[in-house]
């Protein structure tokens, strides 16, 4: 269950749905590199040391380094307290590109280092990040992945480790933008 919290944040909401690209291949790590363009995104994770894991309502990753932003947007929410999720959460729109209007969120082990408002261009740096983290497309409304919103996840799925379409659409634009792309578990 995600709680409110008392953070900045502001609204706009976009009905977007999930693309359902499955990724092929998957890879044990991803030691920094040079971003991998994609028109108008990046490699968010160029500057960390991941492990990819499972695929669930985003894709999760444990290592450490700083995220970057996927591509030009605006930060509409800051959480470090009080999220509902084991930690930090992290969203920003995205305003150009092929996915202009969507969200992203990156949560639980990330320590912000953006604000509210604040705008980003591909690649900026957004977060720290240490120990277990999960990044994907975000609803727009407090701390709510867009996999929730649409009612791909719900209670149970977490236990059954269900990859859901938002989580593999967002696994998918990972790899294509040479990042590694989350496991298929359960």
């Amino acid at each position: 269950m995600r709680h409110s919290s008392t953070v900045s944040h502001t609204s706009g909401g976009v009905g977007v749905k999930a693309k359902t690209t499955q990724p092929a291949t998957t890879h044990a790590s991803n030691p920094p590199a040079p971003p991998v363009s994609s028109g108008a995104y990046v490699n968010p994770l160029a500057h960390a040391r991941v492990t990819p894991e499972r695929i669930d309502q985003g894709v999760d990753y444990s290592g450490s380094g700083t995220l970057g932003a996927l591509g030009a947007g605006r930060v509409i929410y800051v959480g470090t307290s009080g999220t509902g999720w084991p930690g930090a959460f992290i969203e920003y729109r995205l305003t150009s590109g092929a996915d202009a209007g969507r969200y992203v969120y990156y949560a639980e082990g990330v320590s912000p280092l953006v604000r509210v408002g604040q705008t980003l261009q591909p690649g900026q740096s957004v977060a720290t990040m240490s120990g277990g983290i999960e990044v994907g497309w975000g609803s727009g409304v407090g701390t709510q992945p867009l996999a929730q919103a649409e009612r791909q996840w719900g209670n149970g799925s977490d236990a059954s480790n269900v990859a859901t379409a938002a989580g593999r659409s967002f696994s998918a634009l990972i790899a294509s933008l040479g990042g590694p792309p989350g496991k298929f578990e359960g």
